[in-house]
């Protein structure tokens, strides 16, 4: 079987920083390692779900992302984000047509489908600043919602 490509440490030590600095939490395991191998779980105090980040897509053949693929509960994916001019844009499912994904990482979201798998709704950020333009929208987002997504 052959290895998943994900970001490299350096890449991923740069996003966790700036994930941070925008007022976000990284899911580790007790061994202060990922939640998981494929996503960066990323949580918010005034969120009541998670938000993942994709670490294998996306991805250069030196470990560097080349674009963030961003996945929400479906109840928290706001549209209008996903405006190309601000380099957020919605992705689409090659084999359903939609934006909608299924990961077995998606914890405490929706199952759906007969492979009862949870499903996310996603955004992609064509750079860094997109991304943080993406994650700043979404904690403006959460804050006045008061957490009652």
């Amino acid at each position: 079987m052959a290895k998943t490509k994900a970001v490299n440490d350096e890449t991923r030590d740069k996003v966790v920083r700036l994930v941070k600095e925008l007022g976000y939490e990284i899911g580790m395991k007790k061994d202060g390692s990922d939640a998981y191998v494929k996503v960066l779980k990323l949580l918010h105090s005034l969120s009541p779900h998670a938000i993942y980040l994709h670490k294998d897509q996306g991805v250069t053949p030196d470990g560097r992302f080349e674009q963030y693929r961003v996945a929400v509960h479906p109840d928290q994916f706001v549209s209008g984000l996903d405006a190309a001019t601000n380099g957020i844009s919605p992705p689409v499912n090659r084999r359903t047509g939609t934006n909608l994904f299924q990961s077995s990482n998606y914890h405490g979201y929706p199952l759906r489908g007969t492979s009862k798998a949870p499903y996310a709704r996603a955004y992609q950020a064509q750079d860094s600043v997109a991304l943080k333009r993406l994650l700043t929208a979404l904690a403006d987002h959460f804050s006045s919602a008061g957490g009652s997504i």
